[in-house]
């Protein structure tokens, strides 16, 4: 679990000036704000991490929908709440292979090569080829036969983002970075309510 917060007495050292009311205001706004931009950093540390695209890990393969999704704060609640999709991407955005997908089935012994991070040891796919046609959408999908020669196939799917936030390292770098963000916006958000006071 990933939990991003500043202690009481850093909240209190920032924003003594303020009243309850303004304190509501900033503390709110702040963690508003710092979510958003925590969901950009969460994505640089994935990809930095595993060999994914931000423009592929940003969104959903089958609905094209956010794959992290922010439930913002509310006056019983002020906290925000980063959620990440549990849908798996496909297998073919982690392989190796660079031949044409057009030819790679048609040469012999040939087999999908993968690897999720950018440094490891190197996958196959067993029995497994790429779809062409009907089994072929955008930059290809790597099945799998259940056996050889059975014409019982099923697609071959990697992580999803929410397994990949799992990784140690990018949980710190994300903790690290987002501590810093929340402190910045807390730090902002004070001076505009002390700004909005009618002299």
């Amino acid at each position: 679990m990933l939990e991003i917060r500043i202690d009481r007495a850093q909240l209190e050292r920032i924003t003594q000036a303020l009243n309850p009311r303004e304190l509501q205001r900033a503390v709110r706004n702040a963690t508003d704000t710092a979510a958003t931009a925590i969901k950009k950093i969460a994505i640089e540390e994935v990809t930095n991490i595993y060999r994914i695209t931000s423009k592929r890990v940003s969104t959903t393969e089958e609905t094209n929908e956010p794959t992290i999704t922010t439930i913002r704060t509310t006056q019983t609640k002020p906290y925000a709440i980063l959620r990440f999709s549990r849908n798996k991407f496909r297998l073919d955005n982690f392989t190796l292979n660079t031949l044409p997908w057009t030819k790679v089935p048609r040469i012999k012994g040939w087999v999908p090569l993968w690897r999720y991070k950018r440094v490891g040891a190197i996958s196959t796919v067993p029995k497994g080829f790429v779809g062409e046609g009907k089994l072929a959408p955008p930059y290809g999908t790597i099945w799998r036969r259940s056996s050889k020669g059975s014409t019982k196939i099923r697609k071959c799917f990697g992580l999803s983002l929410n397994e990949m936030m799992k990784d140690k390292n990018i949980l710190a770098g994300v903790k690290r970075q987002g501590v810093g963000i929340l402190i910045s916006k807390l730090q902002e958000q004070t001076r505009k309510q002390i700004a909005k006071r009618k002299g």
